[in-house]
């Protein structure tokens, strides 16, 4: 249960630190000034991070699923981790297209609660680049760590 609680938390600490962030962008900034900025800014956004990073999580779920069958793998499920990276992986590409999606519908529409939810997003995914990087990270580690085991 405690693997769990700390998986939970992990994802619900983004959420808070997202939700932190954009309520001090309320307070630092008019409204008007961040939906108009933002609006200016969303297709380069969609364009120059949204869509790379949704390209990148894409990538590393076909990659993870496509050698689903491998030993490493294998290895992976016994020790309960392949889940919790594949559920990563695929948060990750859910949050990747859903701001996307938001980032080319802002562009278009005249809509301040929706610009607003874009900016929330845009914060959102920033702060998943890291989450996203280190789930990459503690799957190559795991991977030297099997090599390792099994080269012995």
């Amino acid at each position: 249960m405690t693997k769990l609680k700390t998986i939970l938390w992990a994802y619900v600490s983004e959420l808070v630190l997202s939700t932190l962030l954009f309520t001090l962008l309320l307070i630092c900034f008019e409204v008007s000034e961040i939906v108009r900025v933002f609006k200016s800014m969303s297709s380069d956004i969609a364009t120059y991070f949204s869509s790379i990073m949704l390209a990148a999580s894409f990538a590393f779920i076909w990659a993870f699923y496509s050698k689903s069958d491998t030993p490493f793998f294998k290895w992976l499920y016994k020790k309960r981790a392949f889940h919790v990276y594949l559920s990563a992986y695929v948060v990750a590409l859910v949050v990747y297209l859903s701001l996307l999606i938001l980032l080319i519908v802002t562009s278009k529409v005249d809509y301040i609660p929706l610009s607003l939810l874009s900016v929330w997003m845009f914060i959102y995914g920033v702060i998943n680049v890291y989450t996203f990087m280190s789930n990459v990270l503690g799957q190559l580690k795991l991977n030297m760590e099997y090599n390792r085991i099994n080269d012995e």
